[in-house]
């Protein structure tokens, strides 16, 4: 499955590519849930005469609990809100960044873009390093860059990779280590015998 909420719609061969990313919609909604029950606890002690609910803060504590929890409500609905829509046809990149703010809006012709590169990211942990593997439209100039896709599993982003660079038209690269490519290969080979067969592939 596609980390960071990734969903992608392709209706037919005509139709731009479209994909939307909304990075932490569901800690958002998690978020939301917490940020209402500080609302709900703060106004429980101003209407029933108990503000000093809080230990510590005396009468204050219901003020305090009520600015915590406006504050992540904020917080929250701007995570809910926050994404972006790539849209993909007729040669041109199309870019469309939301926030709670607001939002802005960019196009760049296809042309300009290099290449399909996939990537293999680590980032440290307190259990080792962690691998996440990206598929990235590239493009000269790094703010134009776009993030494709994103996923755990090395042969999902690589069945990804190549199905943006054949449908985009670009050449692909690879940057990844050794063993990522061993495992590909092997992938590969599992994906070839199980279609041969005519088995299910697990």
């Amino acid at each position: 499955m596609l980390a960071n909420r990734y969903e992608e719609a392709e209706l037919d061969a005509g139709a731009p590519l479209l994909i939307q990313r909304t990075d932490r919609a569901p800690l958002g909604g998690l978020l939301l849930v917490i940020a209402m029950l500080w609302l709900a606890a703060a106004i429980d002690g101003l209407v029933g005469g108990a503000p000093a609910f809080i230990a510590g803060l005396g009468n204050s504590g219901a003020y305090v609990a009520g600015a915590l929890g406006a504050a992540l409500a904020v917080i929250a609905l701007d995570w809910m809100v926050r994404g972006r829509t790539v849209a993909i046809g007729r040669g041109m990149v199309a870019v469309t960044a939301r926030s709670l703010l607001g939002g802005h809006a960019w196009r760049e012709p296809l042309a300009n873009y290099r290449k399909i590169r996939a990537d293999r990211e680590q980032r440290p942990h307190r259990y080792g390093a962690l691998s996440w593997y990206v598929v990235r439209l590239c493009h000269p100039e790094a703010g134009k860059r776009i993030e494709l896709a994103r996923a755990k599993d090395p042969a999902l982003i690589e069945q990804r990779a190549r199905a943006y660079a054949r449908r985009l038209g670009l050449p692909l690269s690879w940057h990844w280590g050794d063993e990522t490519a061993r495992h590909g290969l092997k992938r590969r080979r599992e994906v070839a015998g199980a279609s041969a067969a005519g088995k299910p592939l697990s």
